[in-house]
């Protein structure tokens, strides 16, 4: 039989080369561990990293939305402004052709209006030489009518002639005008109706005036017509008989109106 020594020594060494295996096992383990806890530890910091950069990144993302919801707004509010403003400009860009149309408008008045007031002034002048030439011409009219005037005075002299008791008589070319019509002094009288009628169609025709009655002149045989009878009626500015004398002062009253 074998000794147990001998076989207790075997199993001594297989259990201490076991154990020591176990032990550089174990060492090994546990430097995997350590190496795996240091890893743990490193991607735990790596992933406090990682949390803290993406709170930094959330936090950055948030203040990001945050402005970009302010710049939206902004822009809202530039749109906004930018439209009104388009609308303000095109507003005055409105106002600002109707202004041009009507300076335009203004300008074409005045325009119009100076070549009116040249007109007026051109015809102000030609009025005003007008007005010379007529007054001109009305002067020399005037002068030839008191020349024609004084001619006729030439050709009928009226003088008057004084008699007894402050009495006076009137003559025309010598033919005395009596106060009293009888029929030694008829002839005299008809004749000197005669130029006063002769006289009188000759002043109402250089002087341009119309007479109310219508005188016929015939010499000595004048008559003085009312025209608004029909036939019209004639008053004889002559002596007939005894019944002319009322119709001699009708005639002579009707040339004098």
């Amino acid at each position: 039989q074998p000794s147990p020594v001998p076989m207790i020594k075997p199993t001594l060494k297989i259990t201490v080369s076991a154990i020591l295996q176990q032990h550089s096992d174990l060492q090994e383990m546990i430097e995997l561990l350590v190496k795996g806890e240091k890893i743990r530890k490193e991607k735990e910091l790596e992933l406090g990293n990682l949390l803290k950069k993406k709170d930094k990144t959330m936090s950055k993302s948030r203040r990001i939305r945050a402005s970009l919801a302010v710049l939206k707004k902004v822009k809202d509010e530039m749109d906004r402004e930018e439209n009104a403003l388009e609308l303000k400009l095109k507003l005055v860009d409105e106002n600002r052709k109707e202004l041009k149309r009507r300076a335009k408008m203004v300008l074409n008045f005045w325009q119009q209006l100076q070549k009116k007031r040249e007109a007026l002034l051109k015809l102000g002048s030609v009025e005003g030489s007008l007005q010379r030439e007529r007054m001109t011409t009305r002067t020399r009219l005037h002068l030839r009518q008191f020349r024609m005037l004084y001619f006729l005075y030439g050709i009928y002299p009226v003088r008057r002639r004084a008699l007894e008791r402050k009495r006076y008589r009137y003559t025309i070319r010598d033919a005395t005008v009596a106060d009293r019509i009888t029929e030694s002094v008829a002839r005299e009288i008809s004749i000197a109706l005669g130029y006063c009628a002769h006289l009188m169609q000759l002043v109402s025709k250089y002087t341009g005036q119309t007479l109310r009655y219508k005188i016929d002149h015939k010499g000595s045989k004048s008559w003085v017509s009312d025209e608004c009878y029909s036939p019209p009626r004639c008053i004889p500015l002559f002596f007939k008989d005894s019944n002319s004398k009322s119709a001699i002062h009708t005639g002579i009253a009707m040339m004098l109106i």
